[in-house]
């Protein structure tokens, strides 16, 4: 649900606000629909590359590879499908 409304904005900012959640579900939540956004708003995710490469390295984050893939996608410009 998160990713419809997202795809509908001007801006990623809600999303990226979830990525400070202390609930690891609305983390997960966050990356998926900043996964689906990225190629649009690469650019303002980019300002939280240290948390999304932060949650990568924490192997005990459920969704550490899909934190990893869109830091990767971040830091190559966007990914566009």
């Amino acid at each position: 649900m998160a990713t419809a409304v997202a795809s509908r904005s001007t801006s990623a900012a809600g999303l990226l606000s979830l990525l400070s959640d202390p609930s690891p579900d609305l983390q997960a939540a966050a990356l998926t629909g900043l996964d689906a956004v990225v190629g649009v708003f690469w650019a303002q995710i980019a300002g939280a590359l240290p948390e999304l490469e932060a949650r990568a390295e924490d192997a005990s984050f459920k969704d550490a590879g899909l934190a990893a893939l869109l830091a990767s996608k971040v830091k190559g410009g966007g990914w566009r499908e």
